[in-house]
C-alpha cells in the first residue's frame, strides 16, 4: 500500500539535501520483544513515489526520535524523513530499526506495522491540513484516538473488513431523544463490563453515523469482537448482530418461542429431558443467555444418557451434549504437560464423532417449520459456529499430541473409533430388538402408565434371544458375559423396567443387579468411553507419568437416576440376583406346579433333617470359662439317648411369573429368590434364578425364566 497524496509537515517546500548515510556506529539497533516477529529490510512502503518535498531531518534528531518514549506521531512523522533517502541502503537500515520499534510497540506483524505508518502518516496530513478550519460534523463527533482500541482477530477467526456502511445498519430504525448516543459512550459500553448485551448495543448505536469514518473504523472492531466471540463468518456475524440490534423484535421472538417450549409437567422421561434441554439452548431458562453464552447450567449427563441409547440422533440435542460433555479448549494450553489438564482432551475423543456427524443443515431444516423463528435460527447459528471452532482447536491440540507417539494415538483415535465400530456391529446384528426396545424407554414420557401395559411379552423374546445368544449353561460365565455386553446392559435394563411396569414379581429387581453388575453401556458413546479408559490403563502400566490421568474421567449420565427426569419410585422394583447363589438356602426340588390367581404355584418336595439326640450333664470339676456376669460354664459330658430327632426342612411353596416359568417342572431343581410381596393364596411371590436337571449338575437349564 503506498500514500498517493503529497506528504507536507513544513511549511514550505525544500529542496532534497545531498545524503548523509548513517555510519555503523550512528544506526541505533533496536531488539525484538517479547513474541513478536523480527522485522526484515523495509521497503518503506509510505514514501510516495517521485521527488521528496519535505524538509529535512538531520541523523541526530532521526536517532533522538527513535531512541526516546513512545510516541506514534513522532515515529510517523521520522519515517516520512526517512523517504528524503530513500535511496541510501543505510537509512533503509535504520527505517528497519523504526518499524521493529513499531512492531514492539503494538505487536503487529511487519505488514501491519507498516499499514499503520502509513494510516498515521495520512492521519498527521489531514490534521495539518484543516488547522484553523472550524470542524465539520463528522470531525466534532468522530471517535478520539483513544476510543478507537484496534482489535485483533483471534485464531481461526477472519479478519472484520468494513468499506462501506456496517451492513447490519439498515435494521436500526430511527434516532430520537435518549437513543442518540455520542461516541464516548458507545466505547464506553463497547469496552465495558456489559458484554454481549454491550457489544449488540454499540453495533446498533454505531448506526447513527454510519459513513463517518471514525465510525466505520469504530463498527469494524465492533464486528471484530462479535465475531471473535461467536467465530462466525463477517456474513453470518452481520446476519447476527443485524437480527441482535432490533431488540425489541429479538426478545418478542425469544419469548414466543420460550412459551412454545414449556414442557408438560406431566411428562418425564427422555421427552422432559429434552424438552428442557431445548429451552436451555435457546436462554429461556437462564436469564435469556443461550447456551453457547452460559454453558453452567446444563443437564447434559440426562441429555447424554438418552441421546447414548437413540437409534436416531435428534442433531440440537447432539449440539446441546457437546457443549456440556466437552468444556471450551479457548483459554488454555493443549495439550499441557499436566494430565489434569488434558483431561478435556479424553473427553473430545469420546465425542470428535458427534462433533465431526454436526451438521448444521439438518438443524436449519429442523428449525425451519413452527414453532421455530429467526430468533431461534440466530441462536441455532451462533452456537454451532462455536462448536466447529471448538471442534479446530482439539483437533490441533490432537494432532500435536498424536504426532509420532503411538500410545496417545490409540488413546484418543485408535481407541474411540475401535468402541464405536463394534457398537455399529452389534446395532446392525440386533437392529429391531434395539428399536424394540427403544420404542419402550420412549413409552416411560408418557404421562399415563397405561402406555407400557403388555410390554414383557415382547421384550421378553428379545431378552431370551439374546441371552442364548452366548450360548453357555454356567451360571457364571453367564452373569459376567452379560454384565460386559453393551446390547444386554441396554436392553436388559430395560426390560427390568419392563418388568416393574407390568409387575412381573421378583424379576425387575433380580434383571437390574445381573446388568448392574458390569460396566453401564448404552450406546457408541459408552463403548468409546470404556475403550479409552482401557486405553489410558494399558498405556500406564509402561509410562507411570503419562500425561492423562483417569481420575475425574466420568462418563456422565450413567443409571436411570438423578438429571434423566425418572424416577424409580414411580416402579416398584422387587427381587435380587443373590451375589453368593451357590450358597443360597432358597433352594429346592420341585414337586408340583399350579396356577393359581397371579401366578403359578410351585410346591417342593418334602425335605426332613434327622439328628442323634445326646443327654449332657456339666463336668463341675473341668471348668470351661467365667462369663463377665460371674456365672462359670463347664466342659460337659455327653451320652447318646439313642433317639432321632427331625425338623420339616421343606421350602415353603412360591408362587412365579407364568412368563418366567421355562422349565419349571416337577422333579426339576431350582434356585431362586423371594420378594416380600405375597401372592394372594399368601405364599410369597418369587423369581426362579435357574432350574437344574439335578442339584449337583454344573449346568443350568435356564436363567431368571429365560430358556437356553
Amino acid at each position: 500500500m503506498r500514500v498517493t497524496s503529497s506528504i507536507v509537515l513544513c511549511a514550505a517546500l525544500c529542496g532534497v539535501a545531498s545524503a548523509e548515510p548513517f555510519t555503523e556506529g550512528q544506526i541505533i539497533k533496536v531488539e525484538v520483544t517479547g513474541q513478536n516477529d523480527t522485522a526484515t529490510v523495509t521497503t518503506m512502503p509510505w514514501c510516495p513515489p517521485g521527488k521528496y518535498t519535505g524538509d529535512s531531518w538531520d541523523i541526530q534528531r532521526l536517532r533522538r526520535t527513535i531512541s526516546g518514549y513512545e510516541d506514534y506521531d513522532n515515529w510517523a512523522e521520522a519515517a516520512v524523513h526517512f523517504c528524503e533517502h530513500k535511496e541510501d541502503p543505510s537509512w533503509h537500515k535504520q527505517a528497519t530499526g523504526l518499524v521493529q520499534l513499531w512492531m514492539n510497540s503494538s505487536s503487529k506483524t511487519q505488514e501491519e506495522a507498516e499499514a499503520a505508518i502509513i494510516k498515521k502518516i495520512e492521519k498527521l496530513r489531514i490534521e495539518k491540513e484543516n488547522e484553523g478550519k472550524p470542524k465539520t460534523d463528522e470531525q466534532k463527533l468522530a471517535f478520539t484516538a483513544h476510543e478507537l482500541v484496534e482489535l485483533k482477530p483471534n485464531d481461526g477467526v477472519d479478519q472484520a473488513k468494513i468499506t462501506d456502511k456496517p451492513a447490519w445498519c439498515d435494521a436500526a430504525g430511527k434516532f430520537e431523544g435518549n437513543d442518540i448516543w455520542e461516541a464516548g459512550h458507545i466505547h464506553r459500553t463497547f469496552e465495558s463490563k456489559y458484554g454481549i448485551e454491550g457489544v449488540v448495543q454499540a453495533a446498533l448505536h454505531i448506526c447513527q453515523r454510519p459513513t463517518d469514518a471514525t465510525w466505520k473504523v469504530q463498527a469494524g472492531y465492533i464486528l471484530q469482537r462479535w465475531m471473535n466471540s461467536t467465530h462466525l463468518s463477517q456474513p453470518d456475524a452481520e446476519r447476527s448482530l443485524r437480527a441482535r440490534i432490533q431488540v425489541g423484535k429479538f426478545e418478542t421472538q425469544r419469548t414466543a418461542l420460550c412459551t412454545s417450549l414449556e414442557v408438560n409437567p406431566e411428562i418425564g422421561g427422555e421427552a422432559k429431558t429434552y424438552g428442557e434441554a431445548r429451552r436451555d439452548f435457546f436462554g429461556c431458562n437462564n436469564s435469556a443467555q443461550t447456551l453457547w453464552q452460559d454453558r453452567s447450567q446444563m443437564n447434559s449427563g440426562g441429555v447424554g444418557f438418552y441421546l447414548d441409547g437413540d437409534t436416531q440422533t435428534d442433531e440440537l440435542m447432539r449440539a446441546y451434549w457437546l457443549f456440556g460433555y466437552v468444556r471450551s479448549p479457548f483459554g488454555k494450553t493443549l495439550p499441557s504437560t499436566d494430565a489434569g489438564e488434558n483431561l478435556s482432551l479424553l473427553y473430545y475423543a469420546i465425542a470428535q464423532n458427534d462433533f465431526a456427524k454436526l451438521d448444521s443443515s439438518v438443524i436449519d431444516k429442523m428449525l425451519s417449520a413452527a414453532p421455530y423463528n429467526d430468533y431461534a435460527r440466530i441462536v441455532a447459528l451462533e452456537t454451532v459456529s462455536v462448536l466447529k471452532a471448538e471442534q479446530k482447536a482439539y483437533e490441533k491440540a490432537v494432532e500435536k499430541m498424536t504426532k509420532g507417539d503411538a500410545d496417545y494415538l490409540e488413546i484418543l483415535r485408535t481407541a474411540p473409533k475401535k468402541g464405536l465400530a463394534q457398537w455399529d456391529k452389534l446395532a446392525e446384528q440386533w437392529k429391531p430388538e434395539i428399536e424394540r426396545s427403544n420404542a419402550f424407554e420412549k413409552l416411560l414420557s408418557q404421562p399415563s402408565r397405561k402406555a407400557l401395559k403388555g410390554c414383557s411379552v415382547e421384550l421378553f423374546k428379545d431378552g431370551e434371544k439374546l441371552v442364548k445368544s452366548f450360548k453357555t449353561n454356567i451360571y457364571k460365565d453367564l452373569s459376567e458375559k452379560l454384565g460386559a455386553d453393551p446390547v444386554a446392559s441396554l436392553t436388559l435394563s430395560r426390560l427390568a423396567l419392563c418388568y416393574a411396569a407390568d409387575k412381573v414379581w421378583g424379576a425387575s429387581g433380580a434383571l437390574r443387579d445381573v446388568v448392574g453388575h458390569g460396566r453401564e453401556m448404552r450406546g457408541p458413546r459408552s463403548l468409546a468411553y470404556y475403550a479409552v479408559v482401557d486405553a489410558v490403563a494399558d498405556a500406564k502400566k509402561d509410562r507411570p507419568r503419562l500425561l492423562f490421568d483417569l481420575s475425574g474421567f466420568f462418563q456422565g449420565g450413567g443409571a436411570l437416576s438423578g438429571n434423566t427426569n425418572f424416577d424409580s419410585k414411580d416402579f416398584d422394583f422387587n427381587g435380587h440376583a443373590p451375589s453368593e447363589w451357590e450358597q443360597s438356602g432358597t433352594k429346592g426340588v420341585v414337586a408340583s406346579t399350579k396356577k393359581v390367581e397371579d401366578g403359578l404355584e410351585i410346591v417342593f418336595k418334602k425335605v426332613t433333617l434327622k439328628w442323634p439326640d445326646y443327654d449332657c450333664v456339666d463336668d463341675i470339676h473341668h471348668p470351661l470359662k467365667v462369663n463377665s456376669d460371674g456365672r462359670i460354664e463347664y466342659y460337659q459330658n455327653c451320652k447318646a439317648t439313642g433317639k432321632v430327632s427331625t425338623q420339616d426342612a421343606t421350602p415353603n411353596s412360591i408362587v412365579i411369573s407364568p412368563l418366567l416359568a421355562a422349565g419349571v417342572k416337577p422333579g426339576v431343581f431350582v434356585q431362586f429368590a423371594e420378594v416380600s410381596t405375597k401372592a394372594k393364596n399368601g405364599d410369597p411371590f418369587a423369581v426362579v434364578v435357574f432350574t437344574k436337571a439335578k442339584a449337583d449338575d454344573k449346568k443350568i437349564n435356564t436363567f431368571f425364566g429365560f430358556g437356553l
